[in-house]
């Protein structure tokens, strides 16, 4: 039988969850709701965001569980990290160290869901169609090739996306770092998709503006209901080690993210919490990652942020 690995670890899921007693045994349980079926349901934090063998070699070995070994011992080093912002809601436990291993966390974190897996499954069958509907057929040799592609094991093309993507952890130790508070009443939620990107930078002609490693992103984490961690690029030139109480109009703004980075399901402390705004979510069918849409205001006459670069009023900067 194949082991349940988790593709959001269960020590972050746990922040979102609740204590609670079952058969003389504490259970952390948390409210999940799965958005292509319209529904929400109470579970076992155990039983969540994981799949069966998700991370396991098909043809096993002695090193079938390799990539879930890495990704354990990087969650092992950053559980107490993130637990020293969580816990604390400021910055004077955070060390250096902290900051490494969270931006190599971080980073993993976003590419080893099932987004970007069947992100990479599809590649091979994109380009077949593309190049049948251009009326280009491949040779029969490359055709063969895609085809074989598309069958073969996902789980060594997704270990080198995740392992070389996290080398590169350096380019966020270098950005500002901040750590949003939602407003009274309100409480972040976490999803199968946890790490959300935006840009307020405009993209460049015929290329995309979002990428972990993009001029101008901004990456959020949120570390439990009552924190979010904010890393923006340097080119907004914002200072370090901020702490912000974000207002409502941000908080709903971060819930659009939220439901568009989500594949299928989202996870909160209470039913209440498990809101997205209507057409955030994609169903899982979007390969290009976009910031929320501006406001016809916004398109028109975009402005100067207070770091002097250019934000959409209802951007990550309007209350910095």
């Amino acid at each position: 039988m194949k082991q349940v690995q988790h593709y959001v670890p269960q020590f972050l899921l746990r922040r979102f969850a609740l204590q609670r007693r079952k058969r003389h045994r504490a259970v952390h349980q948390i409210w999940v709701k799965d958005l292509k079926q319209d529904r929400s349901y109470v579970s076992a934090v155990g039983d969540v965001a994981a799949e069966a063998g998700f991370y396991r070699l098909r043809e096993g070995g002695p090193d079938a569980d390799w990539l879930e070994q890495q990704l354990s011992a990087i969650e092992e080093i950053a559980a107490p990290a993130v637990a020293r912002l969580a816990e604390n809601f400021d910055w004077h436990a955070h060390t250096d160290e902290d900051r490494v291993t969270l931006s190599i966390f971080m980073i993993s974190l976003y590419t080893r869901g099932p987004r970007v897996r069947r992100n990479l499954s599809e590649i091979a069958g994109q380009v077949l169609e593309r190049l049948d509907a251009q009326g280009d057929p491949p040779a029969p040799s490359l055709r063969a090739e895609l085809e074989a592609a598309q069958a073969s094991d996902p789980v060594p093309n997704h270990s080198g996306v995740i392992l070389d993507t996290a080398r590169s952890y350096g380019a966020l130790v270098e950005r500002s770092w901040w750590l949003l508070v939602p407003p009274v009443g309100s409480r972040f939620i976490c999803s199968d998709g946890p790490v959300l990107l935006e840009n307020p930078l405009p993209a460049p002609p015929h290329r995309g503006n979002v990428g972990l490693l993009v001029d101008g992103i901004v990456i959020y984490l949120a570390l439990s209901p009552h924190l979010m961690l904010m890393v923006a690029d340097s080119v907004h030139g914002l200072p370090d080690h901020g702490v912000r109480h974000i207002g409502a109009e941000e908080f709903r703004r971060l819930q659009w993210l939220t439901g568009f980075h989500t594949e299928r399901f989202i996870y909160g402390r209470a039913k209440e919490d498990l809101v997205v705004p209507e057409g955030s979510w994609v169903g899982g069918r979007r390969l290009q990652i976009l910031s929320p849409p501006l406001r016809q205001a916004d398109t028109a006459r975009p402005r100067l942020g207070s770091a002097g670069r250019w934000t959409p009023s209802t951007g990550p900067f309007s209350g910095v």
